[in-house]
């Protein structure tokens, strides 16, 4: 099911039912990769309503795709939510830094128990075969997954300049603050609408955005925020704990520069 004898995808089954997405752990040579299918349905819809809106087909960059179930989610919910409503089309490229999750991304074939996570008409846009969920050609067809590229410093594939929207979700807590700001100019300079951004370190969010020329969405701002369920914090979280990137606080707009550290969606400057 994979080309690498060394990767392992377990789905976690703690809490899963239609309304919490089952999360897909993978693991390879040292790398870990953790996604799933339709994890925020909110930030999901949200998001393709504003590119259906721009009334032409969109192109789309995802860095950090993982295993591609972020990638798949969006064609699905384009293909069946969007485009008989628009008209429009949606082009996907993705990438990774590692070669063993695109190739994974690549093939379409993931555990039969993230079904479990899925709502009865999302069930329908998927085969199976025995213990698999198949992505469908038509699916694969929207989706490239592009060579390994570190988005640190990544350039746009296929010699392509500016995609409509890149995607850069969960993974910049993995890098340094110094990091994140080279990142976010990297990925603003080939944006032309939208840049979403989720699990960064939130005390300079504002200065990399503001610096990058775009601004927090406020359209469902804090269901967006509490949409990533399994990300939710009970309790107010401290500035240099090992998750504080990583957990989102309770909502509440007396926190300092709530717009833009409870923010998954920004919009470019005008």
């Amino acid at each position: 099911m994979n080309n690498s004898q060394y990767l392992f995808v377990r789905p976690d089954l703690n809490n899963s039912s239609a309304e919490n997405p089952i999360i897909l752990r993978a693991y390879d040579s040292g790398f870990t990769g953790t996604t799933a299918f339709f994890r925020n349905r909110i930030f999901i819809e949200t998001f393709s309503e504003i590119l259906g809106n721009l009334k032409k087909d969109v192109r789309i960059m995802i860095h950090a795709c993982s295993i591609g179930a972020e990638a798949y989610s969006l064609a699905a919910w384009w293909q069946h939510e969007i485009t008989p409503r628009f008209g429009f089309g949606l082009q996907i490229f993705a990438s990774d830094m590692n070669s063993h999750f695109l190739a994974y991304a690549r093939e379409g074939r993931y555990p039969r128990e993230i079904l479990q996570g899925m709502t009865p008409k999302e069930r329908a846009w998927f085969h199976t075969e025995g213990d698999l969920v198949v992505i469908p050609a038509s699916l694969k067809a929207m989706v490239k997954f592009c060579e390994p590229s570190n988005f640190i410093t990544a350039s746009p594939p296929l010699g392509g300049k500016h995609f409509d929207a890149t995607l850069l979700m969960n993974a910049l807590t993995y890098v340094t603050p110094a990091e994140q700001s080279t990142a976010i100019m990297n990925i603003a300079s080939c944006t032309r609408y939208i840049m979403c951004l989720t699990a960064f370190h939130p005390d300079q969010i504002k200065s990399d955005i503001s610096h990058s020329g775009f601004h927090p969405l406020k359209l469902n701002h804090r269901e967006i925020h509490n949409g990533w369920s399994e990300r939710l914090s009970s309790i107010p979280l401290k500035a240099g704990a090992p998750d504080y990137s990583w957990k989102l606080p309770p909502y509440e707009i007396q926190s300092k520069d709530y717009e833009w550290r409870y923010a998954s969606i920004f919009i470019k400057d005008k």
